[in-house]
């Protein structure tokens, strides 16, 4: 063979150089960069979203639960306390007064508003407010357990200070182990809406009479923390009546039970911030006239009149002052929820910019009607966003709550 032509083959049997390898290498890093930079990208945008859903779905949840106790507030709390009572049917003309067609008006009031000896006020809702921007309001709701949601027992004689037996008209639908809850009706000894007679929140340990619907004896488990009068009432909450205060602490929406003692209800994570409204018929016609933000403190609302009267129908704008509990329609809850899932720093000197600082508001001001007897929804809880909260993503629900057991507002 042609020793030229073995050298010919040898040239072109030659394999890749050294700068086609690197030039090779960098192709495939390149790509390798593009296709971690989009997994990246979209595995971002994945938490991102799944993130935002999480805090949304928790923050729902917890707006079904607070519904769901707001509803039930109140139960065998705003029993009528006269059996023969009959409603009034009223003419309603604002700034008149109000046409009562029968004789019999209900009892002086509803088991609402008297403070127990332990220091709790028991009224089917309170609501407080926790301060300006994302200070969290606070609601408490009670409700009793009875099934069979009886009529309060009257007293058949004025009990003294510090006993345990009273004698009530009836027992029926009492059991031993209920809890009942004596207050005082008296005109006299509890005028206006300022209950200066405590009630007390006692459980039954004995029936020493059969259960009758004649007199019979109930055997309290304290002694009445106050002397009553022959109008008190005992009202049978039942074997498990509730008192929940829910609130935000520590970016949870959480209830605690104030009165069995029971652990702590996580109802939902992620939460910053609860904003509370409360929608008030303060013309006495059943209608919400005015939305308003609570009163720093509880002792704020005031109780119901305990004289049974049907009072003239004002014209609106009713005067402002401190409103009465069984003014109380409906709320309106707002929560500030925010994802999980803490957001890179994109700004400028690894600032955060997820979220822009704001100003924003949990309950936003929605104007009302006044031809249709709408009133405007003010707004509530102020923000603006700094720092590290500015990582995170935020969202906001809300609802009108109706009181379902809290329906007479002429008393």
């Amino acid at each position: 063979m042609n020793p030229v032509n073995m050298g010919a083959m040898r040239h072109r049997q030659k394999g890749l150089g050294v700068v086609e390898l690197m030039v090779g290498v960098v192709i495939a890093l390149f790509a390798s960069l593009a296709i971690f930079q989009t997994f990246a990208l979209n595995e971002s945008q994945r938490r991102t979203t799944g993130s935002g859903s999480e805090g949304l779905q928790s923050a729902t949840l917890g707006l079904a639960a607070i519904k769901t106790m707001v509803e039930d507030a109140g139960y065998n709390m705003v029993t009528p306390t006269d059996s023969t009572m009959s409603l009034p049917n009223r003419l309603v003309i604002p700034g008149q007064a109000a046409a009562i067609i029968n004789a019999n008006p209900v009892s002086p009031e509803f088991l609402m508003g008297c403070t127990t000896q332990a220091g709790v006020r028991m009224a089917p809702v309170l609501v407080t407010s926790g301060g300006g921007a994302l200070a969290s309001d606070t609601i408490t709701v009670m409700q009793g357990s009875s099934a069979n949601s009886p009529m309060p027992s009257r007293l058949v004689a004025a009990a003294a200070l510090g006993v345990t037996d009273l004698t009530v008209t009836t027992t029926y639908g009492y059991a031993v182990g209920d809890w009942v809850l004596v207050y005082e009706q008296d005109a006299a000894l509890n005028a206006g809406n300022a209950r200066p007679i405590a009630c007390t929140y006692a459980r039954i340990v004995a029936l020493p009479s059969a259960p009758t619907i004649a007199n019979a004896v109930v055997r309290l488990s304290v002694p009445t923390a106050a002397a009553y009068g022959a109008q008190a009432r005992v009202a049978n909450l039942g074997p498990n009546p509730e008192a929940w205060q829910i609130s935000v602490v520590n970016n949870r929406l959480q209830a605690v039970d104030l009165i069995n003692n029971l652990p702590v209800q996580v109802l939902a994570e992620n939460v910053v911030a609860m904003k509370v409204q409360v929608g008030l018929d303060v013309s006495n016609d059943d209608l919400i006239d005015e939305w308003m933000n609570p009163p720093a403190a509880a002792n704020t609302w005031l109780n119901p009149n305990s004289v049974a009267t049907i009072p003239s129908i004002p014209a609106l704008p009713v005067a402002a002052g401190a409103r009465s509990l069984n003014q109380m329609k409906a709320l309106r809850v707002g929560l500030l929820v925010r994802a999980p899932v803490l957001e890179r720093a994109t700004g400028a000197g690894g600032t955060c910019e997820v979220t822009a600082a704001g100003p924003y508001a949990v309950l936003e001001a929605i104007a009302g009607n006044a031809a249709q007897r709408i009133p405007d929804m003010p707004t509530s809880g102020a923000y603006t966003l700094a720092g590290d909260d500015r990582c995170f993503r935020y969202s906001t629900v809300n609802s009108v709550i109706p009181l379902r057991n809290v329906i007479m507002s002429q008393l």
